[in-house]
């Protein structure tokens, strides 16, 4: 998962993507121009995912060309006629824009589960068995060996994009010795929802803290040992309406003794 210019991560994936409210959220992150830190998002399905996509594309498409057929009043029987709409720009516009459609409800439904997944974790409601999902998730990342002061790594840190003016095959390649490159353990992953999953594998491990907002219910992840409401960062929303709240009920409490001084 390359961390080039184009594409830098926020930390804690999971968290932003999981907060998620509906599609439209979902179709804003995944449509959005990548420039800067904005990103977009994308999942590897499996096996058994890939199998029950192309059937949703088979369907979808045999059901649009036969809405096609009968708007347009073509008999589907000829096969020259079906070979013209197969190929027929608009017919393949239209199938191109259900596909993207199956696809966002694909990415929701991956998004619900990791939501309850990491709702139903932090309730303490989860048997060792359940772990199981996030076993079969965590298939699209593994560990590796890098060398830190490679060529590839140091573009993934900084973000810069790769110059071909100053090309070093044996640097870039990895040809280097091992024995005398840095060394440093790392992790090759497939797919933006991997790495959500991974991170979420590590917090589990690290016993990270989390918080629902009592403002706004919105999960977190504590900054401080007291916090129960959202920062600036979780929620600007949020946090903007606390700040009403307190300079609400400061403007009562100052007006109350404004008129107690009055008496």
């Amino acid at each position: 998962l390359f961390n080039f210019r184009d594409c830098i991560f926020p930390k804690r994936l999971y968290v932003k993507f999981i907060k998620l409210k509906n599609k439209e959220e979902l179709k804003e992150i995944m449509s959005r121009k990548i420039i800067g830190k904005e990103y977009g998002f994308c999942v590897f399905p499996n096996e058994s995912e890939i199998i029950n996509l192309m059937n949703r594309y088979e369907e979808a498409s045999r059901k649009e060309i036969s809405n096609y057929c009968i708007a347009h009043n073509i008999d589907t029987r000829e096969k020259a006629k079906v070979e013209y709409i197969k190929a027929d720009i608009k017919i393949n516009d239209i199938i191109k824009n259900k596909i993207r459609e199956i696809n966002i409800d694909f990415t929701w439904e991956k998004q619900q589960q990791l939501k309850d997944f990491v709702k139903r974790y932090l309730s303490g409601d989860m048997p060792e068995d359940k772990l199981l999902w996030l076993n079969e998730q965590l298939e699209n990342t593994s560990e590796i060996l890098t060398n830190k002061e490679s060529y590839l790594l140091e573009k993934v840190e900084t973000g810069a994009i790769c110059n071909t003016d100053n090309w070093n095959i044996e640097k870039t390649y990895g040809e280097k010795d091992t024995r005398s490159a840095h060394l440093v353990p790392a992790y090759r992953v497939y797919g933006h929802y991997a790495l959500c999953c991974l991170e979420f594998y590590l917090d589990i491990q690290k016993k990270v803290p989390f918080f629902t907002c009592e403002e706004c219910g919105q999960l977190n992840v504590k900054d401080k040992r007291s916090q129960k409401y959202c920062n600036i960062e979780n929620s600007r929303e949020c946090f903007k309406k606390q700040q009403n709240k307190r300079q609400r009920k400061s403007y009562l409490r100052n007006k109350k003794r404004r008129k107690i001084n009055k008496i």
